[in-house]
């Protein structure tokens, strides 16, 4: 019998490790009979403080991790694993770790990066943030989707509304962040037709004060307050994958904040000599656009591109790459390719020609094919772009911001 070494356990992933080792299968499919603190009594300084449930063969956890302390290198981690055998635990291996949270990304992998991006933890990231001591429930609500939270915390366990009004508070409001929406009922099911009007950005510059009260004793009684410092973090928390399925059916980039137009000018205000102003729809996965290409003089080499690309990863859109021309019309012949020139055969420019002559050329219901791109060396995932064109004065003649979904297509 060949004996593991200690390197062999900590180079190797726990199912190699048990594979080589053990001759144990590769499918971990675990199922939870017991998730206890070793001490009840212990006031642990990184606790985690979870109630697991079953629904036929399928667990469910509702809790909080409750972090004293950053997590990472200041706390190491020894974990053991033992066997029921002849009537006993019987010790199979441990796995010493000089940094939790590390020891977590390590042995744990995409499962404990799902968890972290549910409670609202960076996932992948090292060290952990120290999460503030609330009483229990109190955290829940900032750890938790809603649902969870009223489960744990008031003995709830089903989230089956059928909304029964939906109304402004002041109908005569002008509010700068809107929603105005109709709810139709057939049979059962419940559907909404309406709008979002947000004439500012929704982030960190909104935030939310969302009470819930419950009707009784034929009064509405005041149950708990949320109170976020973003909108739309809170509408992404609280509301999860009800939301982002309202995103994607408004056009918005689900689960991105803030929450902004999918083609937009940098400036609604400034005065463009070089302007593109387009709206973007969805019919069943395939998009068009609408609206006008307005340029106040030729469009060629007196007029220089910079366009950023940045991906959306961690909570936050970052840099990936620029590209810079001097000539704008060139660029976008170079880099579009044969999207650009279907656009300007629909919109009335001469295709492939610069400079393009200035005018104000028209698209309507314009399919956008971005399979026909030049440049198509693209990471997926959620990608800005963000075109900035400069006269010969060296002033910003252009200037638009385009979000898109780069999805993975299946084979």
């Amino acid at each position: 019998m060949i004996v593991p070494s200690t390197k062999l356990i900590g180079v190797l992933i726990i199912g190699e490790f048990l594979t080589i080792c053990y001759g144990f299968g590769t499918h971990t499919n675990f199922f939870i009979k017991r998730f206890e603190h070793c001490d009840p009594n212990a006031n642990y300084t990184v606790d985690m403080n979870f109630k697991i449930k079953t629904v036929g063969n399928v667990q469910y956890a509702d809790g909080a991790f409750m972090f004293a302390v950053d997590v990472g290198s200041n706390i190491r981690s020894n974990f053991s694993i033992e066997l029921l055998t002849l009537g006993s635990y019987r010790h199979l291996f441990s796995m010493k770790e000089k940094n939790l949270c590390v020891a977590m990304h390590k042995y744990l992998g995409e499962f404990i990066y799902e968890i972290e991006r549910y409670a609202r933890i960076l996932p992948g990231v090292c060290p952990i943030s120290k999460v503030n001591k609330y009483q229990y429930c109190n955290l829940l609500r900032r750890s938790l989707a809603i649902g969870q939270f009223i489960s744990l915390c008031y003995g709830y366990s089903n989230t089956n509304f059928f909304i029964k009004r939906f109304e402004r508070c002041d109908p005569n409001a002008n509010y700068s962040v809107d929603m105005f929406f109709n709810i139709t009922t057939v049979g059962n099911v419940q559907y909404a037709d309406g709008a979002f009007n947000f004439a500012v950005d929704v982030g960190n510059n909104i935030w939310s004060n969302f009470s819930i009260e419950t009707l009784s004793l034929h009064h509405y009684r005041h149950l708990f307050s949320i109170r976020e410092k973003n909108l739309c973090v809170a509408f992404h928390k609280y509301l999860g994958e009800f939301m982002y399925d309202i995103e994607r059916n408004a056009q918005i980039l689900p689960g991105v904040c803030p929450i902004a137009k999918r083609f937009d000018r940098c400036d609604p205000k400034a005065n463009y000599s070089v302007d593109m102003d387009f709206k973007i729809k969805t019919v069943h996965n395939v998009q068009y656009a609408d609206g006008a290409f307005k340029f106040a003089v030729d469009v060629g080499n007196n007029i220089r591109s910079n366009c950023t690309i940045e991906l959306f990863t961690l909570n936050k859109y970052r840099h990936l790459f620029s590209i810079n021309e001097k000539n704008l019309c060139q660029a976008l012949h170079k880099y579009m390719g044969e999207l650009m020139y279907e656009i300007e055969r629909n919109a009335g420019m001469p295709p492939r020609v610069c400079p393009i002559p200035k005018g104000t050329y028209h698209l309507h219901n314009y399919h956008l094919d971005f399979q026909k791109m030049a440049l198509q060396t693209f990471p997926f995932g959620k990608l800005r772009f963000t075109e900035i064109g400069y006269d010969q004065q060296n002033n910003i003649c252009l200037c638009i911001i385009i979000e898109v979904d780069n999805r993975e297509t299946e084979s």
